[in-house]
């Protein structure tokens, strides 16, 4: 896995947070789909994209809809965790205790920043 990911920190940081408490089973699956799926030539962002697509993947339907809803956002921008949560209470359904748990998975996850507010 190291290797698969360039030894990259961001990459292995987000590897290792989404085999956290998982069986040895899912860290060869995910060792498997990186071997296999490596590039030996070419971008090393698509090495980098194919590491970080099996922490998505390992993400559940809801967790991943809410996930991809932050590409309405702009890049590098903060974004209040409380209009996040609103989105998902409005649209998604979710009470707000529900939004909070997956914006905390997510965090944990190191799939999104959360920052403490000034």
């Amino acid at each position: 896995i190291v290797e698969g990911c360039m030894r990259l920190p961001l990459a292995l940081k987000v590897i290792g947070a989404s085999l956290k408490n998982q069986g040895e089973w899912k860290l060869k699956e995910t060792a498997t789909k990186i071997a296999t799926g490596r590039q030996t030539v070419g971008d090393p962002f698509d090495q980098i994209v194919g590491c970080l697509e099996s922490s998505v993947e390992s993400l559940s339907d809801k967790q991943r809809d809410c996930f991809m809803d932050f590409i309405c956002f702009p890049n590098n921008k903060r974004i209040r965790a409380a209009a996040v949560m609103d989105i998902w209470v409005q649209i998604r359904g979710e009470t707000e205790l529900g939004a909070f748990s997956i914006l905390k998975d997510l965090a944990d996850r190191h799939l999104i920043e959360v920052f403490e507010r000034r």
